[in-house]
């Protein structure tokens, strides 16, 4: 089997003026919970996004998951990613406000836990070709997007198994795709269906990388999901797999992977979202 690489993670967010309630069972069914599986299988890489507003909220309810998380970071198995503070759909908002958004979102995050975040999570993963200039400015050297955005200017499957850079008026900022396929079957099909996925898609290119990151509630929070992925373990057994199988697939970061790789190239990607939006 030809070695394969996956980028695996979670967007955590609550909107602003969620019912304190709500928010609470969250943070337990799901973000510590996470949080609390990942720390039993050391090798396997994830990174993760936690909105402005959400991180204000833990600072102020939960101050102890910061002792979790960066004892996590500390070892080398997260990377922690920036975006606009409150969530904001970017392009929706004036350009200076991106900026400040962003950099007031870094600034949470090198207080909290000493480290200066290189990327960024998208809101809803809208892209807008002006923020190939934008997010540079910020400080932000690489996003995620859904492969539908490649897909959208002609790429197939298998030639977005990496991740590209975008340019704006001279700057550039790389951009990783989200698999469609994994986003959809992580954590809802059996582990064993995502891993011969990965076998799959292993034979396709040299050094093909995939993508797994969404909304982390998926992860215990959305009905029924508590219970199939931690009292039934889908999340434990996946990890598992991943360490079981890690002599040819390799978790790593998005920082990690630009690290070893070049990009697959330079696209010039439309106005666009994820699929269902």
């Amino acid at each position: 089997v030809n070695k394969i690489y996956l980028i695996f993670g979670c967007h955590c967010h609550q909107p602003l003026g969620n019912f304190e309630r709500v928010i609470e069972r969250i943070y337990d069914d799901s973000y510590l919970a996470f949080l609390e599986v990942i720390s039993r299988h050391p090798r396997v890489k994830i990174i993760l996004h936690y909105s402005g507003i959400l991180l204000d909220w833990i600072s102020e309810k939960h101050p102890e998951f910061f002792k979790i998380l960066g004892g996590l970071i500390e070892r080398g198995q997260v990377e922690i990613l920036s975006g606009s503070h409150y969530e904001a759909i970017l392009p929706v908002i004036p350009e200076r406000d991106q900026i400040e958004q962003i950099k007031r979102l870094t600034r949470f995050i090198e207080k909290k836990l000493q480290i200066s975040p290189q990327g960024m999570w998208l809101a809803e993963r809208v892209w807008e070709p002006k923020l190939g200039k934008t997010l540079p400015a910020a400080g932000m050297k690489f996003g995620l997007v859904d492969d539908f955005h490649f897909k959208a200017v002609g790429l197939k499957e298998e030639q977005i198994l990496s991740y590209f850079n975008v340019e704006e008026e001279g700057s550039l900022f790389s951009l990783f795709p989200i698999s469609e396929y994994l986003r959809y079957s992580t954590p809802f099909k059996e582990v064993e269906k995502t891993i011969n996925y990965l076998r799959q898609m292993s034979e396709s290119k040299e050094n093909p990388l995939l993508v797994i990151v969404d909304d982390g509630e998926k992860f215990g929070s959305w009905p029924g999901t508590k219970k199939w992925v931690y009292e039934e373990g889908w999340l434990e057994h996946f990890l598992s797999a991943l360490e079981e199988n890690s002599y040819w697939i390799e978790t790593v970061t998005c920082s990690e992977y630009m690290q070893r790789f070049p990009p697959a190239g330079l696209v010039y990607l439309p106005i666009g979202a994820y699929f269902e939006m």
